[in-house]
């Protein structure tokens, strides 16, 4: 069995893997893509109400509150590919229940597999993480959210031809599922084996010690980084759960209007995710100046945008605000990866993936609060939570914090 090792790795080698999950990673939200926008309105011909068809798009995030922690530390203590693969492959069963009947039940029950395991984007992080350098980090990362935001543009254009056919969400769903099992195969065959990041005998030390101090103690360190991702994902998707509703009360916007701007943003986050490397030499990969300054032009652009007085000045600032998402992305993954150690990468990571979990589960609630104040109001919010993001990254700087690290508070 071939494994491997975390240094001395050929550049051939290492560029291979990371074709492989680049491939991985465009699959993956390419299938993603073609689904999701079909689900609230097969949830309201299933007869659901609305606020029924609210909380179901909440059981996903709800559910990957509790399955990320415990997904990432699995994942930390068998081989990358496995745990990528079995994700993939769970994935793959969820889509083929989605689509077998038009039932509420059917439709929460494959949400609740969906959130359960569907972890490969984040697992996929983790191997990169495991075999890449700091200084190529930033560049492969960047260029791993590329790819899959390619498959996001692609996904809802495929989906969105198949569902107006005979079979409808059916057929949609059947295609997912099936894209996601080619997508498991491919890891099968050609990815590589890693060895476990935590061994066998340290996993069962570990439960005997018990493993809710292990994660007493990754909250202990990461408090001040989970809570500026916290924020900055809530005020992202504040804002972006308000607007369509948004563009449509404010400024009369069609649906294809809508489309075109999706599109564009999208286009505009791939064309950045291939340049992070190149921003990030810039910044000399000092990851936490570069999310510092991202930040600072993320509440600027987001105060620009609760003022925007037309749909053009609105695009003109969407623009910015992908290219700032997109850094700001590589750049968190980066610092937790620096801050936690290569050992622990999908345990973080998990936790990290949980709390924007909470927000995907909040922002929806509360932007339809807000709502009912002023259509501007969840803009609004927006700039707030983005600014105390800011504020605590300001009192509290990132980066790699060895007083901080799990091994040194365990000694304690």
């Amino acid at each position: 069995m071939e494994f491997v090792s975390n240094r001395n790795q050929s550049a051939k080698h290492k560029t291979r893997i990371c074709w492989i999950l680049y491939l991985s990673g465009f699959l993956d939200l390419c299938s993603v893509g073609l689904i999701i926008s079909l689900i609230p309105s097969r949830a309201r011909d299933s007869g659901a109400s609305t606020t029924v068809t609210g909380l179901i798009g909440s059981v996903y995030g709800g559910v990957q509150l509790l399955s990320s922690p415990i997904a990432g530390k699995w994942a930390d203590g068998v081989s990358r590919k496995t745990s990528i693969f079995l994700s993939l492959i769970l994935t793959s069963l969820g889509y083929g229940v989605m689509g077998i009947s038009p039932s509420i039940t059917v439709l929460v029950t494959a949400r609740i597999i969906l959130g359960c395991f569907k972890h490969c984007g984040t697992m996929c992080k983790a191997y990169l993480a495991d075999i890449l350098t700091d200084k190529e980090r930033s560049a492969v990362l960047g260029r791993f959210n590329s790819f899959a935001s390619i498959g996001f543009i692609v996904g809802p254009t495929i989906g969105g031809h198949l569902a107006e056919t005979s079979m409808g969400f059916s057929l949609v769903a059947a295609t997912s599922s099936l894209i996601f099992a080619v997508n498991a195969a491919l890891i099968w065959s050609f990815l590589p084996h890693s060895e476990p990041k935590v061994s066998k005998s340290e996993s069962e030390s570990l439960s005997e010690e018990g493993k809710d101090k292990r994660s007493s103690l990754i909250l202990l360190a990461f408090w001040d980084l989970f809570l500026i991702i916290f924020l900055g994902s809530f005020s992202v998707i504040i804002y972006r759960n308000n607007f369509s509703l948004l563009m449509k009360e404010k400024f009369l916007a069609s649906p294809k209007t809508l489309g075109y701007i999706t599109s564009f943003t999208g286009l505009v986050s791939t064309v950045c995710g291939f340049s992070v490397g190149k921003i990030t030499e810039k910044y000399k990969n000092n990851d936490a100046k570069l999310f510092l300054h991202v930040t600072v032009a993320q509440v600027f652009v987001f105060v620009c945008l609760s003022q925007a007085p037309s749909i053009p000045v609105t695009i003109a600032f969407l623009a910015p605000l992908s290219v700032i998402t997109s850094v700001a992305r590589v750049a968190t993954t980066s610092i937790t990866i620096q801050r936690c150690g290569k050992d622990k990468t999908a345990s973080v990571m998990g936790w990290s993936q949980s709390v924007t979990s909470v927000a995907r589960m909040m922002a929806p609630f509360i932007a339809g609060l807000a709502q009912e104040w002023s259509m501007d109001m969840a803009s609004y919010i927006s700039v707030v939570t983005c600014f105390l993001s800011l504020v605590i990254m300001v009192v509290f700087p990132q980066g790699s914090k060895e007083d901080l690290s799990l091994d040194k508070k365990r000694d304690d």
